[in-house]
């Protein structure tokens, strides 16, 4: 949380500290909601809103920093009751840069990642009072908001409840959560260690519902796969009707139709590492349901509590019990030890020896001002200075000390002989965080060694020089002797302690004698080999692992002889591998005594190792072979490395990038200038086809390249270094540039070619007008004439005949003459000619055609009035053909220097798009060749249609200078 508010003091956006469960949840809630911690800082802006620029700027703040001392201050208790108490109606301002904001406020705790609880804030509007004093009757959106509220007060309870005790009842949650949702039924399945079962552990049922907890114990994950595979995956399951599940669910279908069950849900409950703990589930035996998508997210953010809180009471639990063990070791020593931290100086940990030893108490004050007190002398007599004494120079500089004899002097005036022995304690970042010191008084010992040897000097000076006094001699000797003995009894004891404490360590030791023998081991020892405690001792240490013999040069302990150090050493058994350490005893020959023996297994640790090298060589192997052009930048835009890919593109060799600038190689500016971007925002960059011309080769010319620049973050967000991924696209570029020509021509050859048809198209209407339609109206007028001489003779029938096929003649001549070329067109314009178009179709197929004309006069050149008209009539054909259309409209009209032409219908409609993809394709006129011909003459073609919605079809041109009329 520290790091979220430095990050928003210095612009960087702060880390979630919540996961993404309670951060959807958050964010679906309605209205105005932002999330604070234990000291009132916001944390979270929530959803966007009207609010959310306010909540942005504050984030990081508590409200100490953004209100009055007052109402900051009221603001801080109402947060605390929140979180203590449970949920808070309360009345809070938001304010920055002069903008302030009064909000009616509901708070309520929730826990996030790693059971931390926060506070949930909730702002919503007040709503009006019902006219007339009467209330009205709830809506669906009241129901709605309604439901939401007691779905945030069991979030709130049940976040309350594991918040406050790590023995929370989780039946007391299920019925919380299952009358919040409004189910039957609500209960917990927990997996069982090491077996892939589960049990019903927690159960709520309402009154008229039975209990099923005791008929759903050890339930096989092997006869549910569907279920408990969906839930391994961290899925929610969500059954509406039980009778509609899929077959593969059959085996879960029956057991849900035995209980009466006709709707479910299940919420997986899954912990930090991935690991199925079990699941939350709630039946509705009443009848089918939806379950809102909503309530899924709530239930998913209460399992992410449950899971939460077990991880947490288990983590401490095993603290607890890991903290009891060892007090109860160094309560039970003789010695005394005391651990001080670092910096406070606190003494967080004292034994009761040694509060009796120092002769005052230890526990919980102030070391150095009680070390301050302490006198404490050298051997010889000498004042020990505080900063020479061992703890200090643990604390302070980290050394260790083993075995120091100082003298202490009591209140008293009396001095004891202590044996002290001192070290630090280091964190991960090898920081010393916190010092040990352990003490023996070895008064009593010493001063029964200065006995003995005072009464052995005593002795031989009586036995020379004395033999009249041989009785008191021997007087003196039989107490030497007892006091011998209490020594000794005394020493044994000591030894029963050591043994105890010992067999309490955790870590495989044995004692070793010179020769490897074993001489004594402890319990963990006897677990790790399999071998018994009491066979143990006697056998060679290599003969526990069946490691080679002591004689091998990589035996720890022959090299522990040689080194006089600690050496340790990797050996690998048939399946498993084992980290072997001696640490060596010296005599005051310096030769090796003997040697603590350690054991410990890295099996696992060198099964992850071997993992990490396979990935490491994969990448390699990536890295080297991918024609993708791949640089790795630090932060001042040296390469740390390059690919193979990259190197050849500049022909050079990888090694030669490594150390060198980036920008020293290749100035320019701008690229610069992205990359430092980059580097400063930590937000990724790319563009296509950027122009790049090698200084060193100019003679590669223009280059296009296609750039992802990536920043590379540590694990606190700030960025560490940049990929730098290229792609050479200029073949690409300059393919499709051809290809941009390519289409230019041909759509010029299309259009010259076009025209050519319609000139030739004229030629021919006007052969078949002039020649073929004169000769045929002539032939109709002599025959005429032919009948009325003829009167009605016997051949005036059959003459009449042929005159009415020379009718049909002479308008099939016509007709042909306007599909082919209308002279209307040439003569009068296109908008006449439009006008006649419309009523022919609508004559020829039955269809109402109505034609529009603005009168404003549209100079067009020949070849585009011919084009819109043959465009104009593909339409209407269309219409005709494929639109099942009563109704048509054409309209002809002059927008400043443009003619618009506007064909539409109330027919089926079409897919626009498809339609003139497959019309072009044919190669008719089609939709497609309109679309093609107009762009080519600086026009447009626009269709709009949908199935059942009918067609509007836009042409659109700019008219020609100096054209004829339209």
């Amino acid at each position: 949380m520290r790091d979220s508010a430095t990050g928003a003091r210095e612009g960087r956006p702060p880390s979630a500290p919540v996961g993404p469960a309670l951060q959807s949840l958050l964010e679906g809630l309605g209205g105005v909601a932002w999330l604070k911690d234990e000291q009132s800082r916001i944390v979270h802006p929530g959803k966007a809103h009207h609010l959310r620029d306010t909540l942005a700027a504050l984030l990081g703040k508590s409200p100490q920093e953004y209100l009055p001392p007052a109402s900051a201050e009221l603001v801080r208790r109402d947060d605390l009751r929140a979180l203590q108490d449970g949920p808070v109606e309360t009345e809070e301002w938001l304010s920055v840069g002069g903008t302030a904001a009064r909000l009616r406020v509901r708070k309520f705790a929730v826990v996030g990642t790693g059971g931390r609880p926060f506070l949930c804030c909730l702002a919503r509007d007040a709503a009006p009072d019902h006219a007339g004093g009467t209330e009205a009757a709830p809506t669906s959106a009241e129901k709605r908001i309604e439901h939401r509220l007691r779905m945030e007060k069991a979030v709130a309870a049940v976040s309350r409840l594991l918040v406050t005790s790590d023995e929370a009842d989780l039946s007391e949650i299920c019925r919380i959560l299952g009358e919040a949702v409004g189910s039957n039924r609500a209960y917990i399945f927990e997996t069982r260690e090491d077996v892939p079962t589960m049990d019903n552990t927690f159960e709520w049922c309402d009154a008229d519902t039975s209990s099923e907890m005791e008929n759903l114990q050890n339930q096989s994950f092997d006869d549910f796969p569907w279920w408990y595979g969906r839930l391994q995956r961290g899925e929610s399951i969500l059954v509406p009707d039980v009778d509609a599940m899929p077959p593969e669910a059959a085996a879960v279908q029956a057991t849900l139709r035995a209980q009466d069950i006709k709707a479910v849900l299940a919420v997986a409950l899954t912990t930090s590492r991935g690991e199925l703990w079990g699941f939350i589930g709630f039946d509705d035996t009443e009848g089918t349901r939806r379950w809102a998508p909503e309530d899924v997210e709530v239930l998913r953010v209460v399992a992410e509590m449950l899971v939460s809180h077990r991880e947490r009471r288990r983590t401490r639990a095993t603290l607890r019990r890991q903290r009891a063990v060892l007090q109860a070791i160094l309560r039970q020593m003789p010695s005394g030890v005391v651990v001080v931290d670092v910096p406070s100086g606190e003494a967080t940990f004292a034994s009761k020896a040694a509060e009796r030893i120092l002769r005052r108490p230890v526990h919980g004050t102030n070391y150095h001002a009680v070390s301050e007190k302490l006198k404490l002398f050298y051997p010889d007599g000498q004042p020990c200075p505080p900063e020479q004494r061992p703890l200090a120079r643990a604390l302070e500089a980290g050394v260790t000390t083993t075995d120091m004899e100082l003298l202490i002097e009591q209140p008293d005036a009396s001095r004891s002989t202590l044996l002290v022995s001192a070290g630090p304690v280091h964190d991960r970042n090898g920081e010393v965080i916190a010092g040990v010191v352990a003490f023996t008084d070895i008064t009593e010992r010493k001063r029964i060694e200065n006995t003995l040897r005072h009464s052995q000097r005593e002795l031989e000076t009586r036995v020379l020089e004395r033999t009249a006094e041989l009785a008191q001699a021997n007087e003196a000797l039989q107490q030497e002797v007892t006091e011998r003995k209490r020594a000794e009894q005394g020493l044994r004891l000591f030894a029963l302690q050591w043994q105890a404490t010992f067999d309490a360590l955790t870590e495989a030791v044995s004692l070793l004698g010179t020769d490897g023998t074993v001489v004594r081991a402890n319990r963990a020892m006897a677990e790790l080999t399999g071998v018994p405690l009491e066979e143990i001792v006697g056998r060679k240490c290599h003969e526990l692992l069946d490691c080679d013999c002591p004689e091998s040069e990589e035996c720890p302990l022959l090299r522990s002889s040689r080194s006089k150090r600690r050496e340790t050493v990797l050996k690998r058994t048939a399946d498993r591998w084992y980290s072997i350490s001696t640490d060596p005893f010296l005599n005051a020959d310096g030769r090796l005594d003997g040697a603590v023996h350690t054991v410990r297994d890295v099996t696992e640790m060198k099964r992850v190792e071997e993992e990490l090298r396979e990935n490491h060589a994969l990448l390699e192997r990536i890295f080297d072979t991918t024609q993708m052009l791949i640089a790795y930048l630090d932060t001042d835009l040296n390469f740390i490395r390059v690919n193979r890919a990259y190197a050849d593109a500049d022909d050079r060799p990888p090694e030669f990038f490594p150390g060198k600038n980036h920008f020293d190689l290749y100035p320019n500016p701008e690229n610069e200038k992205i990359f430092r971007d980059v580097v400063e925002s930590g937000v990724p960059y790319h563009i296509t086809e950027k122009p790049f011309v090698y200084e060193s080769n100019p003679e590669r010319g223009v280059t296009y390249w296609d750039w992802s620049l990536l920043p590379v973050k540590d694990e606190s967000g700030e960025v560490e270094g940049l990929l730098f991924c290229l792609l050479n696209v200029t073949n690409r570029r300059e393919a499709r540039e051809q290809i941009h020509a390519y289409q230019k021509q041909l759509r010029h050859l299309a259009s010259e070619l076009s025209m050519v048809e319609q000139r030739e198209r004229r030629l021919i209407a006007s052969a078949l007008h002039d020649q073929i339609g004169q000769t045929l109206a002539l032939s109709k007028i002599k025959l005429g004439g032919l009948l009325e001489s003829l009167g009605a003779g016997p051949h005036a029938e059959e003459l009449k005949y042929v005159r009415q096929l020379i009718d049909d003649s002479i308008s099939y001549t016509r007709s042909l003459v306007f599909e082919l070329s209308p002279p209307i067109l040439f003569e009068l314009g296109l908008g006449p000619a439009l006008e006649k178009l419309s009523r022919r179709i609508g004559e020829q197929y039955g269809l109402q055609v109505r034609f529009s004309d603005d009168g404003r006069p549209k100079p067009l050149s020949t070849d585009l009035r011919v084009l819109l008209f043959q465009a104009t009539r593909e339409l209407l054909v269309n219409v005709v053909k494929h639109a099942d259309a009563s109704f048509a409209r054409v309209a002809l009209e002059r927008e400043d220097q443009h003619i618009r032409i506007t064909v539409e219908d109330d027919g089926t409609g079409f897919e626009a798009t498809e339609s003139m993809r497959q019309t072009g394709a044919e190669g008719g006129f089609g939709l497609f060749s309109i679309h093609e011909r107009l762009d080519h003459l600086g026009g447009r073609f626009r269709i709009s249609s949908q199935r059942g919605q009918g067609t509007r079809a836009v042409l659109t041109s700019p008219l020609r200078a100096g054209a004829e009329p339209a």
